[in-house]
Formats: structure tokens, C-alpha cells, sequence
């Protein structure tokens, strides 16, 4: 008999590796004549991109960018012989980069998520395929469509810095001169169909699990209110209730191609 063990990470706790090769040596214990056929599965949270790079023909690139909460690091992601970049946001703007009491999606930003996407750009990339878990943000996309070249202000005209604490200052988002992905297709993948605000949305749902008390949550959630009522206001799309929105705190729902939003 043939068996095939396929399981994603058990988070914290063993990566999708560790939980197949721990539940292999179960069943050989229990069975040995079986014949075993291991693959570890993926969501598009962290560690998807290194299960794709082990089955499929795909070059690393490794830059410099910065973290959620601005700081220099190194970080990678991947290019297919078809010019397709795929991107994990946990790469550069994971929770997995933060010590615990650095937990604060008031403070964090997707900005070195953008840079990641903006080096795939330069290289030429047709396709960027951006995988949306394990996120240390809350900040609606803004850090990188700020990355990207989109700047945001406030009723004064103030520029606003792209963080999740001033989602709820936004009143003005301004285009780049050059539209980076004029020739080129993003394509977000998740695993979760909220939508970008209200009860279900990415504050409510998911900012307790990046350090947000009930207060912060509140304030996240009023941001990503406003923020896509701005975007309504200033591009004519709707994204508040787009199916999936909520994903990495409302990355999804700033970047939805459903929405057809400017970024």
C-alpha cells in the first residue's frame, strides 16, 4: 500500500518538514511494509517560498530592505526562468523578525515588503506573486505602495509615515510620476476570505495576534475604515468588503486587482 503524508507547519511548534518527517517515523514504526510519499504543503505563510524553491527550478535573490519596524536587514525572495517573482511578506515584514515585546501592529509597516517588490520590478519581472501570512502589520498596504513610490498626507498636507497607528490620518493619496506595475501582474495569495475592515476585518480578526489590545484594535479598525473611504473617494474603487481583503491585515485588500486599486 502506498500512503502519502502532505501536512503544512504546525506554526511555533515544527515547520511542514519537521511535521512529516515526525509523522513518517510514526507510521514506519506502526507499518514499515507502507511505502511513504512525503510532500509538505504550503498556505502562503512563512516557508512557502522554500517548499517551491525545493520542487521547482527557481533563483534566489537576496537584498538589503529593512524590517516592520524600519531596521536594516537582508532578506530574499524568488525568480522563475519565466520572469514570475514570488515574494513572502514574512521575508521582510514577518512577526517572526520581531521579539515579542516589539509586538505592536501600531508601529509596524509592509514598507520593506515593498522594497522587495520594487528590486523584482527592476529586474523585469512579468509576474510578482506576493504571499500574504505571518505579517507583523496592520497598515493596509501603505508601506508598500510607499516603497513603490505613493505618498500619503493628512488634512494639512502633512506627509503621514506608513504605519498602521496613521491609516486613520490619510485624507490624500499621491500617485508616482512612473507606475511601477504598469507592465507588470501582481497576484496576492492566502488563505482567509475577510474582508479589509468592520467586524471580520483584518483589525478586529487578526491585529490581537500582532500585539494589539482591544483599544489598538478599535483604532486599527476605524483606519482601515478610512483608509479605504479615501480610496473610494480618490480612485473610485470600492475594497472594504472584497472577499479575502483582510489577509496580512489588509495587504490584500490595498493591493486587490478585484478592486482594480492604483496599487
Amino acid at each position: 500500500m502506498k500512503v502519502l503524508i502532505a501536512t503544512d507547519k504546525f506554526k511555533g511548534l515544527l515547520s511542514a518538514e519537521q511535521a512529516i518527517k515526525a509523522i513518517s517515523i510514526g507510521v514506519n514504526n506502526a507499518a514499515p511494509s507502507l511505502k511513504l510519499t512525503l510532500h509538505p504543503l504550503v498556505d502562503a505563510g512563512e516557508g512557502s517560498l522554500k517548499i517551491l524553491a525545493d520542487h521547482g527550478k527557481l533563483q534566489k535573490k537576496k537584498i538589503n530592505t529593512v524590517d516592520p519596524l524600519g531596521r536594516e536587514i537582508s532578506a530574499s525572495y524568488y525568480v522563475s526562468e519565466k520572469n514570475e517573482a514570488f515574494i513572502e511578506i514574512a521575508s521582510a515584514s514577518g512577526l517572526l523578525l520581531l521579539e515579542e515585546p516589539e509586538h505592536n501592529p501600531n508601529e509596524t509597516s509592509s514598507f520593506g515588503t515593498g522594497l522587495l517588490i520594487a528590486d523584482a520590478l527592476k529586474y523585469g519581472a512579468s509576474k510578482v506573486y506576493l504571499f500574504l501570512g505571518g505579517s507583523a502589520t496592520n497598515d493596509g498596504g501603505m508601506g508598500i505602495a510607499n516603497a513603490l513610490g505613493f505618498n500619503f498626507y493628512n488634512d494639512n498636507n502633512h506627509k503621514v509615515a506608513p504605519l498602521g497607528k496613521n491609516l486613520l490620518h490619510v485624507k490624500h493619496i499621491r500617485k508616482p510620476e512612473k507606475y511601477l506595475f504598469k507592465n507588470c501582474e501582481l497576484i496576492l495569495l492566502c488563505d482567509v476570505d475577510n474582508p479589509f475592515c468592520g467586524k471580520e476585518g483584518a483589525a478586529c480578526i487578526y491585529a490581537p495576534q500582532k500585539g494589539a489590545d482591544q483599544q489598538m484594535v478599535n483604532q486599527l479598525n476605524e483606519g482601515l475604515e478610512n483608509f479605504a473611504k479615501v480610496i473610494k473617494e480618490e480612485f473610485g474603487q470600492s475594497i472594504a468588503l472584497i472577499k479575502g481583503g483582510g489577509a496580512a491585515e489588509g495587504i490584500a485588500g490595498g493591493g486587490s486587482r478585484n478592486a482594480q486599486c492604483p496599487y
